[in-house]
């Protein structure tokens, strides 16, 4: 999906190859590692709310190692980075079913008590959406989930990606957690280098 000599040589020195490349997004590359997965992005909102969500104890997947921004993305390096964090390998929702229909259900409806009619939003609607989310809260069922997204929305500077395929499935607990939550956020150098988390 990328080109250029910057993620040449990140793929090179961590081993991305066709033989363990996993699938792509709009904006990652995912390689199996085992029970684990690399991903390889150009967006570092997903990759910065998931470091956050591990600190924080979100349902998010875990974080095995953090690279955090290795080098400049070829095609645009005055505003983005390649990011590459290594995550446990989750199930995709169809592996259960039941589970897969009731949280379709459950995220759609969300959705509709937002006033949302689709899943890209903009950070104007934030905070009906949070609002819809707390309803979500006191009913029980994904609370923990719905307490994630609602934490996201108060860190995310971009848009907030709620398309069903950005959730997943971890396997030994039946819970569902948000892969890839989000786009266009600003990683804002001067905290994320603090946090360690900015290697250029």
């Amino acid at each position: 999906m990328f080109s250029g000599p910057n993620v040449d040589a990140i793929r090179e020195e961590f081993e991305l190859t066709d033989e363990n490349y996993f699938k792509a997004g709009s904006s990652a590359e995912l390689y199996c590692k085992g029970d684990t997965v690399l991903r390889l992005s150009s967006d570092c909102s997903s990759h910065c709310l998931i470091v956050i969500g591990n600190e924080k104890g979100w349902a998010v997947p875990k974080l095995v190692a953090d690279f955090g921004a290795l080098k400049e993305a070829d095609e645009s390096p005055e505003w983005d980075h390649y990011w590459l964090g290594e995550f446990e390998k989750m199930s995709e929702l169809s592996k259960n079913s039941e589970l897969e229909k009731t949280f379709t259900n459950w995220l759609a409806e969300t959705l509709k008590q937002a006033g949302l009619d689709g899943w890209l939003i903009n950070g104007e609607y934030f905070p009906v959406l949070r609002e819809a989310l707390k309803h979500r809260v006191e009913e029980g069922r994904f609370a923990e989930l719905a307490n994630t997204l609602i934490a996201m929305t108060k860190v995310c500077d971009g848009e907030m990606d709620l398309d069903v395929s950005n959730f997943m499935l971890r396997a030994s607990t039946g819970e569902v957690v948000v892969v890839d939550p989000a786009h266009g956020m600003e990683p804002h150098p001067e905290f994320w280098e603090a946090r360690g988390v900015i290697s250029v």
